[in-house]
């Protein structure tokens, strides 16, 4: 997670909002979104794009038998393919990229782990976030809580990723 900035929110800033509940039974979730009002489309809207295509790009490898670190990966590739990455991360201040996959269950990380080469079988509940950050322009930042079927992943809350707020 990043810092909370020390400046006034302005018109145009990202406001990320990250929820953590945890139900009557003891089970945790997980769910983030990034909105921005009175944006210009500079920055944070290119940010917006890559992370919501990588988060679908993680989604979409999440799969019984493939891993918390190759779900990460694909999501990383798909950031660099926006120029967040490592050859992003030069003079240009595109921001710097994190994914990441881990378990969500009676504790709000559990196996699957964070990073490595856990595997991931049906019946878990694993959170993905993605997220672009840059110390000047705000963080972007989305995630989704999927559970682990046989033949691959099931959303468990579709609330919407848009980039501006409903008025």
């Amino acid at each position: 997670a990043t810092a909370p900035s020390e400046r006034p929110l302005r018109a145009g800033d990202p406001v990320s909002v990250a929820v953590a509940p945890r139900g009557p039974q003891g089970y945790h979730g997980t769910l983030a979104r990034t909105f921005v009002v009175d944006s210009d489309g500079g920055w944070e809207r290119r940010a917006h794009v890559a992370v919501d295509a990588a988060l679908d790009a993680a989604r979409s490898t999440i799969e019984p038998g493939g891993t918390t670190a190759s779900v990460a990966r694909e999501a990383d590739a798909e950031l660099a393919a926006f120029g967040f990455g490592p050859a992003g991360n030069g003079g240009d201040g595109a921001g710097s990229p994190r994914s990441s996959v881990h378990g969500v269950g009676l504790e709000r990380r559990e196996a699957p782990g964070v990073g490595g080469a856990t595997e991931l079988e049906p019946g878990a509940v694993v959170a993905a976030t993605v997220e672009v950050s840059d110390a000047d322009r705000g963080c972007i930042r989305l995630c989704d809580l999927v559970a682990i079927t046989d033949d691959g992943c099931e959303l468990l809350a579709d609330v919407p990723r848009a980039f501006v707020p409903r008025e």
